[in-house]
């Protein structure tokens, strides 16, 4: 069950991928993204039964990466959610979006600055897709850059009150800002 709690200090869990939900909650992912929707699926609009369904469906086997995958994968970007992935050998960030506005670009300002703060691969080269275009940047130029043109600490610190974070635990953290 996800509990609500509020805290002072303002958490950023290192990852290697996170999903951002349509509200901006951030969640690091600790294996594969399917895994974490496979995990709580309630988490992110779905059942267990449907999730089963779609790799029924493709007589796949649960949790591999295949058509199923693909398919509950777009499902949650059409809805909004954010994918993100560090790719090791390319030093680069894979962030994958589709409905590109202004909601998502401060949710991915926002993300960036908390890696920035936390000196975890600040220079990271970026690979923006938002379904009908890519994009290139680094961590840090997002922060600076037109792509996340309407997103500024000023802007999102002034018109959203508090941004969300989901701990290992899926516990929501509604924090304030200050």
């Amino acid at each position: 069950m996800i509990k609500l709690i509020s805290s002072a200090a303002r958490p950023f869990t290192k990852a290697e991928a996170y999903w951002i939900s349509p509200t901006g909650k951030i969640l690091p992912v600790r294996d594969l993204h399917i895994t974490e929707v496979l995990s709580n699926p309630e988490a992110f609009g779905f059942n267990r039964d449907e999730l089963e369904r779609a790799y029924k469906q493709h007589d796949e086997l649960l949790g591999s990466e295949g058509k199923a995958r693909e398919e509950i994968m777009t499902t949650l970007l059409k809805r909004g959610w954010i994918r993100i992935r560090y790719v090791p050998n390319h030093d680069l960030y894979s962030i994958q979006c589709f409905n590109f506005g202004k909601r998502q670009k401060d949710y991915l300002w926002q993300w960036a600055k908390d890696v920035t703060d936390n000196e975890f691969h600040k220079y990271a080269d970026v690979r923006l897709d938002t379904g009908n275009k890519v994009e290139g940047s680094s961590v840090k130029g997002l922060m600076s850059t037109n792509i996340l043109s309407s997103a500024t600490s000023t802007n999102v610190c002034r018109k959203r009150e508090k941004i969300t974070y989901i701990t290992d635990s899926y516990e929501f953290l509604e924090i304030p800002y200050e």
